[in-house]
């Protein structure tokens, strides 16, 4: 495995043994010991490797194009020249093989290196591919790697991955906030092209994607937290025709200024943010309802889970909230559950009971209630269950046990 780095530390010995020379050998002696450690000392030792090859790339040194990084690792740059992408795949004795990848942007001077685990157990043949394609004025760039026909990972567009890791790092109200406005326009973007409407989105790290193929309906959401711990929230949402014809719309979070939120209607292009992780479409007065289960994290001393309706108008643009929630014999357009920052709710659509199930929030002591701030879980139930066009609550409930 380590014959062709024998050649490579030759390379750099012949030119002198640089110092660009020196910092590849402390990579290689790095790779190598990372490569030959035990499971536990791999994982121990991952992030700090990961973060050792940043260094060296953003560190600005050049070598030939024929050396792929490191011995075993993968290497393509794309056609534009403006991205390289690094990968390989690591073994492990008694876990899933993990794959490794850095993206490299070198308009930005950024590397940036991220970890996956895979199901199948093979160090050798699987393929790296990098294409690039023009839609409008606009260039795409993504990559591919698969193990036969197995799909490892896919990055729709390599721009957008290393933007929204960059933001993840970032630190700084006015940075997020710019980093983030960029990442809404370019997924805006991505979503307006047909071929890509049916991606998912996976290989975007830190997005939240929705994707109905069977209603043409795409969502995708995100947060940004800022020092003091209040969140903001970001979205788009896509709709999909059978004549490709695609409308796009981008989200403006108004949670922090919508009075009386659980009995308030958003339109376009306002809405509740959140960051959704799951959908259920009903049907009520033959005009459908999205029920969307989302995440808001709120501020530093409490965190929401929320219930929340999306539906389009005659005119096709996007409306939030309607009273199809059926709580103590009265409606409301959403629903909000506020609890401590350090507890934990849980709330899932039970698709074989075809129920939103939920912890039943209290206070911790009788003293703190009314203040969201001390609520969590008392280890009873509620359920959310759909019964004509309304979502009807109902407390304290057993949960079945499931394998």
């Amino acid at each position: 495995m380590f014959g062709r780095s024998v050649l490579i530390l030759l390379f750099f010995y012949v030119s002198g043994f640089s110092a660009f020379g020196q910092n590849y050998q402390k990579l290689l002696t790095e790779w190598q010991g990372y490569l030959n450690a035990d499971d536990n000392e791999k994982d121990y030792t991952e992030v700090s490797f990961r973060r050792s090859i940043e260094g060296f790339l953003e560190s600005g040194g050049t070598y030939p194009d024929s050396v792929s990084l490191l011995p075993g690792w993968k290497r393509k740059t794309s056609h534009n020249r403006r991205f390289s992408v690094f990968a390989t795949i690591v073994p492990f004795e008694t876990k899933p093989y993990r794959l490794l990848y850095c993206l490299q942007d070198h308009h930005a001077g950024r590397a940036l290196t991220f970890s996956r685990e895979i199901s199948s157990r093979f160090k050798d043949e699987w393929s790296l591919l990098l294409q690039e394609k023009q839609f409008d004025k606009d260039t795409v760039v993504y990559l591919d790697i698969s193990f036969g026909k197995e799909k490892l990972l896919n990055i729709p567009d390599i721009e957008t991955a290393v933007n929204v890791a960059i933001l993840s790092r970032t630190r700084g109200e006015e940075a997020i906030f710019t980093i983030s406005a960029e990442i809404q326009q370019r997924i805006a973007f991505l979503m307006g092209i047909p071929e890509l409407f049916m991606n998912n989105f996976s290989g975007f790290s830190g997005l939240s994607t929705l994707l109905l193929p069977e209603e043409g309906l795409k969502i995708v959401t995100w947060n940004v937290e800022e020092r003091m711990g209040d969140h903001h929230f970001y979205g788009v949402i896509a709709t999909y025709q059978e004549d490709e014809n695609i409308k796009v719309f981008q989200l403006n979070d108004k949670f922090r200024k919508t009075g009386q939120p659980e009995f308030s209607v958003l339109t376009y292009p306002d809405w509740y943010g959140a960051v959704y992780y799951d959908v259920i479409p009903v049907v009520h007065d033959k005009k459908t309802y999205y029920t969307l289960l989302g995440y808001n994290g709120n501020d530093a001393f409490s965190r929401m889970r929320i219930v929340d309706v999306l539906y389009f108008s005659e005119e096709g643009t996007p409306c939030f909230g309607a009273p199809l929630f059926n709580v103590n014999d009265g409606l409301k357009k959403r629903l909000i559950f506020e609890y401590s920052n350090r507890a934990e709710m849980m709330l899932r659509y039970d698709k074989r009971e075809k129920k939103i199930v939920m912890d039943h929030l209290a206070p911790m002591e009788p003293v703190f209630g009314g203040d969201r701030s001390y609520y969590g879980p008392d280890f009873s139930y509620d359920v959310l269950d759909y019964q004509e066009g309304k979502w009807l609550l109902v407390e304290d409930v057993e949960l079945r046990n499931r394998d």
